[in-house]
């Protein structure tokens, strides 16, 4: 009896909880960081894909100002509206996918900051990002790279 109270302060319980109790707490705390990791993985990659769609439009603005510039110096008034339509519709699209980029950003920046850190060593060494040394975390510059 001595050695089992014992076993049990030892592994950070009382001795009211019996070893069932002490084995179904660590099942569900395992439970919450498996749950915790998957979302915190999806923020991630929706972080990620909306930073690919804030890269592209900024690709795809750089096309159509030299689209627009290019119309102006030829002075065709016809390649003149259509590039600054597309131009604006980029502009307009670079708007959206920033708003979505910053708050799933923001999300996941509060999220990470939530969790214990014993959760995020054991998230963040999965994410693509971490394993290839890339900084491409919330906050980072929108410059193509």
């Amino acid at each position: 009896m001595k050695w089992r109270r014992r076993a049990l302060l030892w592994m950070g319980t009382s001795g009211t909880q019996s070893p069932v109790e002490v084995g179904a707490d660590d099942a569900v705390r395992t439970a919450e960081q498996l749950v915790v990791g998957a979302w915190i993985a999806e923020l991630y990659d929706g972080f990620q894909n909306s930073d690919a769609a804030v890269q592209s439009c900024l690709r795809l603005r750089t096309t159509a100002l030299t689209d627009l510039r290019s119309a102006q110096a030829a002075g065709d008034p016809q390649r003149i509206v259509a590039a600054q339509r597309e131009l604006e519709a980029v502009e307009h699209d670079l708007a959206d996918s920033r708003a979505t980029r910053d708050s799933v950003g923001g999300l996941l920046t509060r999220e990470l900051a939530d969790r214990p850190s014993a959760i995020r060593v054991r998230v963040l060494p999965s994410l693509p990002a971490a394993r290839l040394g890339a900084a491409a975390f919330p906050g980072d510059a929108d410059a193509p790279q």
